[in-house]
């Protein structure tokens, strides 16, 4: 599927590419620049990879570190991405799952506040007129907090897609923000190739806290 992503803070860019979703497995997102991949994410459930074409660097970092406090699997993280609501290691929600998570309206919004996990709070929000997924807030020990705002959903046949996710956290007292948009009506569903990573020869491996060290301002 076709993407816009773009960095809000520390700094701002805005780049073109693609992104391959295989169920319960894996996210690739490749990042061109002039019709050519200048770089690579590869996340599986054990480690999130990536490498930058043009210097010649990558990461290979265990996924729990990077998700910290926040024990998602790869389902987990697909769900989000959707706008799907889950349940921590578990996936997106079904009914099966009706003792895991309250319900609950407030006004012009109705939320599911999955079951804690550890010193993990999270809920998804959505909005009454229509159903469709506001936000995604997500509190650790009362004091990291993330969130997930989403845009206007579109029908696919995977049902209502929310047209963008908007990512902000922090990490290390750096503040993160990022946006993803989905072209969803060029969305191939079910089909196509699927991704693998290989470490790249003759690259550099780069450690995760030096790269958010140079990109703060």
């Amino acid at each position: 599927m076709p993407i816009k992503l773009s960095l809000i803070e520390p700094k701002q860019l805005s780049v073109g590419g693609r992104v391959t979703m295989q169920k319960d497995q894996s996210i690739y997102i490749s990042i061109r620049v002039l019709g050519f991949e200048a770089a690579n994410v590869y996340v599986n459930n054990d480690s999130i990879y990536a490498s930058y074409k043009l210097d010649k660097i990558y990461i290979a970092e265990d996924l729990n570190k990077i998700l910290g406090s926040f024990p998602a699997t790869i389902s987990d993280l697909q769900s989000m991405l959707l706008g799907r609501a889950f349940v921590l290691g578990k996936g997106a929600i079904d009914v099966s799952m009706y003792r895991e998570f309250l319900l609950s309206i407030d006004n012009d919004y109705w939320q599911i506040a999955p079951n804690s996990i550890g010193d993990v709070d999270y809920k998804f929000i959505y909005k009454c007129i229509d159903n469709n997924i506001s936000t995604l807030e997500v509190d650790v020990a009362k004091e990291n907090r993330a969130n997930c705002i989403y845009g206007s959903s579109v029908s696919t046949p995977i049902g209502n897609v929310p047209n963008s996710a908007t990512i902000s956290t922090q990490v290390k007292n750096i503040p993160l923000c990022a946006k993803i948009a989905w072209e969803l009506n060029n969305a191939k569903w079910n089909s196509g190739a699927t991704h693998k990573w290989k470490t790249p020869k003759g690259y550099r491996r780069i450690d995760v806290a030096n790269l958010l060290k140079n990109t703060n301002p």
